[in-house]
């Protein structure tokens, strides 16, 4: 199950709220806060869904 925004799909994996910052379309990378973290993910956009698998640094 994907979802309709890229916020929405990171935000699933999260139980605080998160700020996407900015992502890059084309490597599929997004960047976005946790509170005082900033963390970088990685993400597929497929059949017009947004799945973020959780990968991150």
């Amino acid at each position: 199950m994907g979802h309709d925004t890229l916020e929405e799909a990171v935000q699933s994996q999260w139980d605080t709220p998160i700020d996407v910052v900015n992502q890059d379309n084309e490597k599929q990378l997004v960047y976005y806060l946790d509170h005082d973290q900033h963390v970088i993910g990685t993400y597929e956009y497929k059949e017009g869904k947004y799945f973020y698998g959780n990968k991150q640094s």
